[in-house]
């Protein structure tokens, strides 16, 4: 597989698209091998991942649960369409660089809307 793209974005599931926690005002349900669950999305993150989107990003969507896990989380959400792959969280990556030279991590507070990392300029006006 090839990703034609310069501008890519990688999105975790768990605490960063859904919650840890359910909240009981914004339950989805989701169905893995036969069983269903409930979850609550980070509307936040969630948002964002469509913004990265129509700005251009290829997104990239992982969960240490798996790619099925992250997939049924993903078709639940609606936004399917919009990843470009999913994948089981890499448990390792070989660099001569640490991730933070290259990468930035960015988190949302769904709560309070603070913001910790970096948030593109781009980005800031559709948040």
């Amino acid at each position: 597989m090839l990703l034609e793209s310069y501008k890519v974005v990688a999105f975790d599931v768990d605490d960063t698209l859904i919650k840890d926690d359910i909240d009981p005002d914004d339950v989805l349900s989701a169905k893995l091998r036969d069983k269903s669950f409930l979850f609550s999305p980070h509307r936040r993150h969630v948002n964002l991942l469509r913004t990265y989107h129509r700005k251009g990003f290829t997104i990239i969507v992982w969960s240490q649960g798996g790619y099925d896990y992250a997939n049924s989380i993903l078709n639940a959400l609606g936004v399917s369409s919009l990843v470009s792959l999913v994948m089981t969280k890499p448990s390792r990556y070989i660099d001569d660089l640490p991730a933070s030279a290259w990468m930035q991590r960015m988190w949302i507070d769904d709560v309070t809307g603070e913001v910790e990392g970096e948030l593109d300029e781009l980005l800031s006006e559709d948040l």
